[in-house]
């Protein structure tokens, strides 16, 4: 198996993909295309053989580099955008959805995996179903906290690294003694 991760702009993606199936020798029915896509809820997996770009620039670059629409895709939900679909695409996860980002990537790699083994049709019927668990409704951050609320000993992890929230009033507390 290899894995491609092109290095071109998105929406010119299908000459990086032309040029490996070229160079590996590789028939478009052994190609599955991985790509993320906000006309899906985030976390949710989508197999499909074949088809049409759906709107995704990568997918009609390289349809139109090969021209032909006869390779598996495996869409990745990243949610509908809230604003442009650059800015959507480019900006990063929500704090809700980084904390189920692992578990989703996990989920992902393993439908690669069942792909590869099982074709595109049973990692279909095994991974189209699959449902990303709710976000810890207790861990979501309130307005000014970074990654959710400080665990029993104090400490919570920021942008940049893990700080003891210190107690205003015990502070005052201190400084008045």
């Amino acid at each position: 198996m290899l894995l491609v991760k092109p290095q071109t702009f998105m929406n010119e993606s299908g000459l990086a993909v032309r040029k490996t199936l070229a160079r590996e020798r590789a028939p478009l029915g052994e190609m599955l295309v991985v790509v993320d896509d906000f006309a899906l809820p985030f976390g949710k997996l989508r197999f499909r053989e074949g088809g049409g770009p759906g709107g995704h620039n990568g997918l009609r670059s390289i349809i139109g580099e090969l021209g032909s629409e006869a390779f598996s895709r495996l869409r990745v939900g990243i949610g509908e955008p809230g604003r442009g679909f650059a800015d959507h695409v480019l900006s990063k996860f929500e704090v809700d959805e980084r904390q189920r980002l692992d578990e989703l990537l996990d989920a992902a790699a393993d439908a690669v995996e069942a792909w590869a083994r099982e074709g595109t049709n049973k990692a279909a019927n095994r991974f189209n179903p699959f449902e990303l668990r709710p976000a810890d409704e207790d861990r979501l951050a309130p307005a000014g906290e970074v990654d959710g609320p400080p665990g029993p000993d104090g400490i919570r992890r920021t942008k940049t690294g893990w700080r003891r929230v210190l107690s205003l009033g015990r502070r005052d507390d201190e400084e008045r003694s």
